[in-house]
This record gives structure tokens, C-alpha cells and sequence, in this order.
């Protein structure tokens, strides 16, 4: 976001186990819709979250089905899904996860 000039333009929202706790998540879309007018969504998981208790196998699912939700209810909102994929080395590796 800093190579791109974003911070500062930006609200960054950080939840533990983020898209798993959507109902959360999604409140605070809603707050950042209303006061700030966003017309772009980064949405990010990572493999070591510790609310998702070792279940990898979810993001993916959880990533699509809470870009859809948005897009349903905010069809001018831009959405993009990350998944980072940490390593046991520390190595981060990012995949899109847009359809």
C-alpha cells in the first residue's frame, strides 16, 4: 500500500481470524461505506491465523463467499481476496484469490 501511495487514504481494519468472523468484519465495512464513501476492499487472510485453528483448507471458501456478500450489498464497492501463505521458514507468498 506504501509503494502505491494508499497509507493515509486508506482504513485499515485488522481482525482476528478476519472473513472466519464475518459478521464483525462486514459492521466494519459498513462503517468505512457510510463515513468514508470506500469504493475499494482489500481482503486478506493468512495461513497462520490462529482463529482459523490450523484449518487452511477454509480461506479460500470463506475469502469467496465474503466477496460476494459485499458485492451483493455494495455492487459499487471494487473487491479484491488475498490469501498470504506463510511459511515455516517465515517466506510469505501472495495469492489471489479473485474469480
Amino acid at each position: 500500500m506504501d509503494d502505491q501511495g494508499l497509507l493515509g487514504e486508506c482504513d485499515i481494519v485488522a481482525i482476528a481470524g478476519a472473513v472466519k468472523e464475518w459478521g464483525h468484519a462486514l459492521k466494519q465495512i459498513e462503517v468505512s461505506k457510510r463515513l468514508h464513501n470506500i469504493s475499494n476492499i482489500i481482503l486478506i487472510n493468512h495461513t497462520d491465523c490462529g482463529a482459523y485453528g490450523g484449518d487452511d483448507s477454509r480461506h479460500e471458501h470463506d475469502l469467496k463467499a465474503a466477496k460476494n456478500d459485499i458485492v451483493k450489498k455494495y455492487p459499487d464497492i471494487s473487491v479484491k481476496t488475498i490469501l498470504a501463505k506463510i511459511a515455516e521458514n517465515a517466506e510469505i507468498s501472495f495469492q489471489n484469490i479473485d474469480s
